[in-house]
């Protein structure tokens, strides 16, 4: 986690950011994002990662692996009440996580990957399509609210603009390219987007996720994606398992901690006006290969939590060969006559619980409304 002082200068480069970007072209940036609208931050898991982390593969005693899977030495099944995870001697920030925001969490169980390439995955797990043209879920959100002083904050991972580059303001990773597109500024963004530039060359994933928030809470950015930090794609012998996923909900536990406290600038609690989405590039294998690492799979689980997600469920799940079952897309619950859990279900959810349409943004997939409610509407 950060330091007090480290958290107060990102705030300051964020809020310097931000008046800075409007100041370039005031008429093209508004103010900030009505009160009740939905924001979201989307955290990028690269080369997937192994399911079991939140869909636990033991027997009755929870410490007897199912046959056929292998587990990290000294891993055993804990729970809290909906909520069961694999915990371990090297997975603190993992327990942590759940004790104090298992509450406000949704776990996705046998979420499908329908593509174990590196080329394509990807850009199917942010966007739930294979069309070229589409933009991911942030862009897509942000294209709606395209006047904001920076719509879609993009500080790392895979991007997908489609047709709206426009809205996509490249936050880390090397140059601020520009808000908006550098030539609607006339290329001159002003020292204090060169100062947040030079601070997010050199952060690392909490400081970016912490710097997304602040413009998140600011209105002055609808989505916002960060990479999670760690190498998740390990096909040999591995033995950073734990230490990757202990980093991982460290990251999210701090997130968390940042939405409970922090308000937005009309003072209401950041928690309910943000999602925070856990978007991993596919599975991996519930068995070591012979190397000892474990390859592509295409079943995984994940997690979202805050705004609009109705807390303390897991919805979807697997059989004991770790294969996705068919649920019911407004309870949640297994079902044999229900569909399969896949990305582009999670983004026509997402897209409604923001009052987007998903149908002319490239989802025509019915949207999984557990995530967020039987409620959820669509425009």
């Amino acid at each position: 986690s950060l330091t007090p002082t480290r958290r107060d200068t990102l705030r300051a480069l964020a809020a310097a950011a931000v008046a800075g970007a409007m100041g370039v072209d005031a008429r093209a940036a508004r103010a900030g994002l009505a009160r009740d609208a939905a924001r979201f931050l989307f955290l990028y898991l690269p080369g997937g990662w192994d399911g079991a982390v939140l869909d636990p593969p033991f027997g009755a005693d929870g410490r007897t692996p199912l046959p056929g899977v292998d587990v990290e030495p000294g891993s055993h099944r804990r729970q809290l009440g909906a909520h069961a995870w694999t915990s371990g001697p090297g997975r603190p920030h993992l327990d942590r996580f759940f004790a104090r925001h298992g509450h406000r969490t949704t776990v996705l169980r046998g979420l499908v990957a329908p593509s174990l390439g590196h080329d394509l995955a990807p850009a199917y797990a942010m966007k739930g399509t294979f069309d070229v043209d589409a933009p991911d879920w942030a862009t897509a959100l942000a294209a709606a609210d395209a006047d904001l002083a920076m719509p879609h904050a993009h500080f790392s991972g895979p991007l997908y603009p489609g047709a709206h580059a426009a809205v996509v303001a490249r936050g880390c990773g090397g140059r601020l390219p520009g808000l908006h597109e550098a030539e609607r500024f006339g290329g001159n963004l002003g020292l204090a987007l060169d100062e947040v530039d030079a601070v997010a060359r050199s952060a690392d994933s909490h400081e970016q996720a912490l710097l997304a928030l602040e413009y998140l809470r600011l209105g002055a950015t609808r989505a916002a994606t960060v990479q999670a930090p760690g190498d998740w794609d390990q096909h040999d012998q591995d033995e950073g398992v734990d230490a990757r996923v202990d980093g991982l909900f460290a990251l999210l536990a701090d997130v968390a901690d940042a939405l409970v406290e922090g308000r937005t600038t009309q003072g209401d609690p950041l928690i309910d006006r943000v999602t925070v989405m856990l978007i991993p590039e596919m599975g991996r294998t519930p068995y070591r290969n012979y190397k000892g690492g474990r390859d592509h799979w295409g079943c995984t689980s994940s997690l979202a939590f805050g705004g609009r997600v109705a807390g303390g469920r897991v919805l979807g799940g697997t059989d004991a060969r770790r294969r996705a079952l068919p649920l019911d897309l407004t309870t949640g619950r297994l079902s044999p006559s229900g569909e399969m859990l896949t990305p582009d279900r999670v983004g026509a959810a997402v897209l409604a619980a923001a009052g987007l349409d998903p149908t002319p943004r490239h989802l025509d997939a019915a949207p999984l409304r557990a995530l967020f409610g039987p409620s959820l509407r669509l425009s």
